[in-house]
């Protein structure tokens, strides 16, 4: 197992991550292929370099059809085995489900939260608050949503009610599917969409995390189309965590323009996101690749400060 080597382009990353509350996001990867492994180490890497407080999964957690029980062996050679490395060993994981993970006993991913304490997926959706509540945190079952399952209707209530209770100054809801994308399923995912993009921008989330297209992509709207709420919200894809990668899509950044949506960036690279909440509220968000077999790189970054929304 090679070393990696985090390969620092941005000056005063190190300085940046002083005082700050950092997740990691990753997306389809248990697929217990060297890809994974490669993806791992890089974590592993930085977060060796730099304190990280969680693990955000936006699904697909076991290739190719999930488990069969709490007792299943993918949960030792897929994750816990895979992420048991210096900097992550001990890092506690919120989860959320892909369509391949509901192609086995999903209900055997929500009760391994009663096993594991690091795997954190008490339901098909819940949220969860950091930092005194300045950070709220919203997973969502997307898969029930496309396929109109599991009271998918009491889930989308449930989202509208805790969106619009919340007081946190942070706002991030994450899932699989991808409500835009420039990738395999470009321009998006239909009911992700329709269904949920209305009430992130009601109730004026910052972020939106998928994965479901194997690659790494942010996007968001041109201008703010939103009359009423005045809101833009930043979409990010995660999904290059060890599942054969998926290119852009041809005319995918002009079907996403018809929508009033740009795609900021995409790369078809494994790797992963990392979230910076300081508290100045500056969020910063960074794309790192596994560019080689020892050394992850920062290829994009953006963030969104308070008092400039």
């Amino acid at each position: 197992m090679s070393f990696m080597l985090v390969k620092l382009l941005f000056v005063g990353l190190l300085v940046s991550y002083v005082n700050t509350f950092h997740l990691i996001v990753i997306g389809d990867w248990g697929d217990d292929n060297e890809n994974q492994y490669r993806t791992a180490r890089g974590m592993s890497a930085l977060c060796q370099t730099v304190k990280c407080n969680g693990i955000i999964s936006t699904g697909d957690n076991i290739y190719p059809a999930g488990v069969k029980s709490v007792n299943d062996p993918r949960f030792n050679t897929s994750w816990r085995n895979v992420y048991n490395l210096k900097g992550i060993q001990d890092k506690y994981w919120l989860m959320s489900m892909g369509n391949h993970d509901h192609d086995g006993n999903y209900k055997a991913q929500i009760e391994y939260t009663n096993v594991e304490p690091r795997w954190h997926l008490p339901s098909l959706w819940y949220d969860a608050q950091f930092q005194s509540g300045a950070i709220h945190l919203f997973s969502i079952d997307t898969v029930s949503i496309e396929k109109s399952v599991y009271d998918y209707k009491k889930q989308l209530q449930w989202l509208e009610d805790k969106l619009s209770k919340s007081k946190a100054t942070w706002k991030v809801v994450f899932g699989h599917h991808p409500p835009v994308t420039g990738g395999k399923y470009a321009p998006g995912v239909p009911k992700t969409h329709y269904k949920i993009v209305p009430l992130l921008e009601k109730y004026k989330v910052d972020l939106y995390l998928a994965g479901h297209d194997h690659n790494l992509q942010h996007i968001s709207k041109d201008d703010v189309r939103n009359e009423e709420t005045k809101w833009i919200v930043d979409y990010v894809v995660s999904g290059g965590g060890g599942r054969k990668l998926a290119p852009k899509t041809a005319n995918a950044e002009n079907e996403l323009m018809k929508r009033g949506y740009k795609l900021r960036f995409f790369r078809s690279q494994f790797g992963f996101v990392s979230l910076e909440f300081s508290k100045s509220d500056l969020l910063n968000v960074r794309y790192f690749e596994v560019t080689k077999p020892d050394t992850i790189e920062i290829t994009y970054t953006f963030n969104r400060t308070k008092s400039a929304i």
